[in-house]
């Protein structure tokens, strides 16, 4: 992979500071509501010389933006990028950013630079343009967009960049836009960005501290009734313990000799952790019951266990402080094996599946655990997935000099930065 294309195919420097340019509405929870969105009948760009991104998108980026329901996603997105510059620009640099990778082409380098830059220069006039009405439900799924292309390209500093910047729309716009699906589904695209985002121990420009993410709104997103989402393959119970955890976490994550500073009770945080530990391990039994296509529901089953037992282990790990001998350890990690085997290794499903790969393959003990999380994720970097490129390259270089160490500390100390999406 190029490193400096990576890097710089929407580089830093392109974004201004989202807080110079967004305002501020106040809070209000969104109603219940669900619409039915048909697929369009004609693409757009039909006479565009750029129609190959967009097609390949369709068929290719999609499947790995959201791999539980790319018709669906797309049964949204397309309708709005009829409609919207940002998104269709942000869809096109996904998607070339994805093939450059795939197949190393440099016209798709440099439409991916193209779009990218076109993209920022219409989102910009989205954001400060009030006559952009309706359309304006498009600026968040745009941005998300850009994000997840820009750390599926290995570029985790823009990625932060323009996850801040999702974040101001949601505080300007969650009033405005509460019934559109559109707004729903990135809304939940948001909150799995966010936790993968906060599993790699570094915050965002604006830091993810209680007051800043409105995470009682955000969980509104996610499905009631203890189902499993079908965007993040997250239930709204394994989202709200899986932020309990960082948040028990965090003073070790982000600074190693202040741990045990912030609990000083530690009986009490130890009767709260083996609560969630309990609360997970129920969470694991869960399943998509209405769901009637067999590989679907076994696919968002064993999607909703591999987050969970990678909860487990964030909690086993970074609030226990268990050794990676340790049994529960190491009973969670053939949890996550047996779950692996369920899916299919092809499946694109593994695409949203790299926290608990790489969860699973630093705190394995045996060759053929981690030849399993290898095989996996090598099928990834097929797809041009240039995080699985990234965290394999880690990985590898964690079995070899990480030792019992924490995966997450052994990243601060060889300074590799990791959102694990």
């Amino acid at each position: 992979m190029s490193d400096t294309f990576e890097r710089n195919f929407v580089s830093s420097s392109m974004i201004d500071d989202p807080s110079d340019w967004l305002f501020h509405f106040p809070a209000e929870s969104p109603p219940r509501h669900s619409l039915s969105i048909s697929f369009p009948s004609s693409p757009p760009l039909r006479s565009d010389p750029r129609r190959i991104y967009f097609q390949h998108f369709v068929a290719h980026t999609a499947i790995v933006y959201w791999p539980l329901q790319p018709d669906m996603a797309l049964s949204l997105i397309l309708p709005a990028a009829d409609l919207s510059p940002c998104i269709m620009g942000a869809m096109i640099a996904a998607s070339s950013s994805q093939l450059f990778r795939m197949v190393r082409n440099p016209e798709s380098r440099s439409a991916a630079i193209t779009a990218t830059v076109e993209c920022l220069g219409n989102l910009r006039e989205a954001i400060t343009t009030p006559r952009f009405g309706d359309v304006g439900v498009t600026i968040l799924p745009t941005t998300l967009m850009l994000a997840t292309t820009c750390v599926c390209a290995g570029d985790t500093t823009t990625f932060r960049k323009h996850l801040n910047g999702a974040l101001h729309v949601v505080q300007r716009d969650k009033s405005k836009y509460s019934l559109d699906p559109l707004w729903w589904m990135s809304l939940k695209w948001l909150v799995h960005l966010l936790l993968m985002n906060r599993l790699s121990g570094l915050p965002l420009p604006s830091r993810q501290t209680k007051g800043f993410i409105d995470w009682d709104y955000l969980l509104t997103c996610m499905p009631d009734l203890g189902r499993i989402d079908l965007t993040s393959g997250f239930s709204r119970e394994l989202v709200a313990a899986l932020n309990m955890v960082c948040e028990l976490s965090e003073p070790s994550c982000m600074n190693v000799n202040a741990s045990g500073q912030l609990y000083g009770n530690e009986l009490a945080s130890s009767v709260y952790s083996h609560e969630l530990e309990l609360r997970l391990i129920e969470l694991r039994k869960k399943s998509a019951s209405t769901v009637t296509d067999v590989v679907l529901r076994t696919e968002l089953e064993n999607s909703h266990r591999l987050f969970t037992d990678a909860t487990l282990l964030c909690l086993y790990r970074r609030v226990d402080e268990l050794p990676k001998d340790n049994p529960k350890v190491q009973t969670t990690v053939d949890s996550i094996i047996t779950s692996l085997q369920k899916i299919d290794k092809q499946s694109p499903v593994h695409a949203q599946l790299l926290w608990p790969l790489l969860a699973a393959g630093c705190d394995s003990t045996t060759h053929a655990e981690r030849t399993i999380v290898v095989e996996t994720m090598e099928s990834m970097t097929a797809r041009g997935l240039g995080s699985y490129e990234n965290v394999l390259e880690f990985m590898r270089d964690y079995w070899k000099n990480g030792g019992d160490m924490r995966w997450d500390l052994f990243a601060k100390q060889t300074g590799k930065d990791l959102v694990l999406f």
